[in-house]
């Protein structure tokens, strides 16, 4: 969820395939609607930004590890619905470890991206819709198998050079995976736990902040997540602004398609570019794309002020994201300078 890798695939091709595919999964969730269908482009989003496809055993074991991180969300929640602190701290304690598994390996991140919506959005339905929660996890499951087929699709119309980097990512070494995976599990938990302490419904947002956490502990750097946060305030927001209005003037499937599909393309142009800005133009667009899924609806109109108020819940969890993950590695970098004073 930081910049894409690198390919020697022309950025232009790579950037067509991108926005192709993540319209193809937007245009499918809009003409056939279900709950939670805002996952399945998000998703695509990620797998897109790949330099190559996973081989299909790989593929199938990587769609396999991210169903079951659904699932075991859902158990877990069904389990300790009633002992809400308990059930917080076990799904943080499930989080820290399979992120720090994917850190220390080298696996594809969309396999945090399903852990990530078990632990955050399942335990919130379960607590405000129970009567609806089984049905909302079989969605979650259909939106990231729509995800992972779009994208093998979306490889096999076009397909990358076969001389490519064949891994998504290289691992890390265990303090640096353990640091990073405290680090989320800290912030996730406790906007969890927020959530569930007082009630609150807004699911996309409960969605997008947790997969903006990912994109900043991709980072690295407070730095770098400054750079995400622009990213997500300033490109997911204005384009969103911009396209929904256009819609708005013309509510018709074929300029959605258009309108969408170009967007896309300037977003993925990009964040394949490698430029310092790439990373947050890849955060940016998944902010993008979760922002216009819950707004765009084939059968309403959403109101100008709901948007301008969806942006700024956006804007604002963000921002707390960013300022969580500066004040913790600011602690962590105290105390390890605090340890080097005191060594002998």
């Amino acid at each position: 969820m930081s910049a894409a890798p690198p390919s020697y695939e022309a950025q232009s091709r790579r950037a067509m395939r991108a926005a192709l595919g993540v319209t193809a999964a937007m245009m499918f969730t809009q003409i056939s609607p279900y709950p939670l269908a805002l996952v399945a482009p998000a998703i695509t989003v990620l797998l897109l930004q790949d330099a190559k496809p996973m081989p299909l055993g790989k593929g199938l074991v990587t769609l396999g590890a991210t169903l079951l991180g659904v699932i075991a969300g859902f158990t877990v929640s069904l389990a300790l619905l009633q002992y809400p602190a308990v059930m917080v701290l076990t799904l943080s304690v499930m989080l820290f470890l399979i992120y720090r598994y994917v850190m220390t390996t080298g696996e594809h991140f969309v396999i945090v991206v399903g852990l990530l919506i078990g632990t955050t959005l399942v335990p919130v339905l379960m607590r405000i819709l129970p009567e609806l929660a089984y049905l909302s996890v079989l969605s979650i499951l259909f939106s990231i198998v729509l995800a992972f087929a779009v994208a093998a699709l979306s490889f096999s119309l076009m397909p990358p050079p076969t001389d490519v980097p064949p891994k998504h990512g290289e691992p890390v070494d265990r303090g640096t995976a353990n640091a990073y995976a405290i680090t989320i599990t800290l912030v996730v938990g406790t906007m969890l736990a927020y959530f569930l302490s007082f009630g609150k419904t807004d699911v996309l947002v409960l969605v997008y902040t947790a997969l903006f956490s990912l994109s900043v502990s991709s980072a690295g750097s407070v730095h770098m997540s400054m750079e995400y946060l622009k990213g997500n305030i300033l490109y997911a927001a204005l384009a969103t602004l911009i396209v929904f209005n256009l819609l708005s003037v013309a509510p018709f499937l074929p300029l959605m398609v258009f309108v969408f599909f170009l967007a896309m393309y300037i977003f993925a142009m990009n964040f394949f570019s490698h430029k310092p800005t790439a990373g947050a133009w890849s955060s940016g667009t998944f902010g993008f794309v979760i922002l216009l899924s819950g707004l765009l609806a084939s059968d309403k109109v959403v109101a100008a002020d709901m948007v301008i108020d969806r942006v700024s819940q956006m804007a604002i969890a963000a921002i707390y994201v960013a300022f969580a993950f500066a004040v913790l590695e600011y602690v962590r970098a105290w105390r390890a300078a605090r340890r080097g004073c005191l060594a002998p």
